[in-house]
């Protein structure tokens, strides 16, 4: 039906193609007796071809390295966006857990980064749905402790976890200065302690720019852009936007409160 003929004993088609994408269609899934090879100069380039070719079309579901060199198969296995990674078999009988340890499944789950529910081969506890009967176990204030009734071991020592934030940074060759480092540490131990931690107090530019008002949308755009936002006590945050701002260390608090517009009058 393609116009050309093959010998009656053929039981595989291998096509080479020179990419990945819509423009190379044999880099996309095949349901046939058709395989596609690429030719790659070196293992890093194998590494990109396979990642495209799962991000193609693919994301979330299998992947295969024939490999025995275990260095080069972890650091396959830890770079492809696939759930199930193989090694030195072949990846219908290996996803199905013919030939691999994995739960035998025909049915296989994709995760997240597909939009599925789960990454796991689906089996039938997948399928069962269970009531609970949960009796009370405690009262809600003994649910959480105090941050007065935690022992004093409970909380690190601030040097000890500074000294710990310098020599893991100095490992892999980033520099802090010292102020950085430990204003890091102070909100991570403020948090273990039980309280928030707080936002920078850093000096303050003059003249900066205080916002009235910053919602999760102003601090991811700030991130993105490496930015800080200066807010004053009249500034409303929301909770959202404060969570994801201690992380990225976004905020920084000032005495200043926003300059008011004159009226034509005054």
């Amino acid at each position: 039906m393609a116009g050309f003929d093959v010998p009656g004993d053929t039981s595989i088609l291998v096509v080479e193609i020179h990419g990945v994408g819509k423009q190379h269609p044999l880099s996309a899934e095949k349901l046939s007796p058709v395989l596609s090879l690429y030719f790659v100069a070196d293992f890093a380039a194998a590494l990109d071809a396979c990642e495209a070719l799962l991000r193609f079309g693919g994301l979330g579901h299998t992947s295969v390295i024939h490999a025995s060199d275990d260095a080069r198969v972890r650091e396959f296995g830890l770079r492809m966006p696939a759930f199930r990674v193989l090694v030195n078999t072949g990846a219908p009988q290996g996803s199905t857990g013919i030939t691999t340890n994995v739960f035998p499944a025909m049915t296989l789950g994709c995760g997240a980064v597909a939009g599925n529910i789960t990454s796991d081969n689906i089996g039938p506890l997948h399928l069962i749905n269970i009531k609970r009967l949960a009796y009370v176990a405690r009262k809600t204030e003994d649910a959480f402790q105090n941050a007065d009734q935690l022992p004093s071991s409970d909380t690190p020592d601030r040097q000890t976890v500074v000294a710990a934030v310098e020599r893991y940074l100095a490992k892999r060759g980033v520099s802090q200065p010292q102020p950085v480092t430990t204003s890091v540490v102070d909100r991570f131990l403020a948090t273990k302690r039980g309280g928030a931690a707080p936002v920078s107090e850093a000096p303050v530019p003059d003249p900066v720019t205080i916002v009235d008002f910053v919602c999760e949308d102003d601090v991811r755009q700030a991130v993105a852009q490496s930015k800080k936002i200066y807010i004053g006590p009249d500034t409303i945050v929301t909770p959202s936007a404060r969570d994801l701002a201690l992380r990225h260390d976004t905020l920084v608090v000032t005495e200043q409160r926003k300059k008011k517009a004159k009226s034509a009058g005054e």
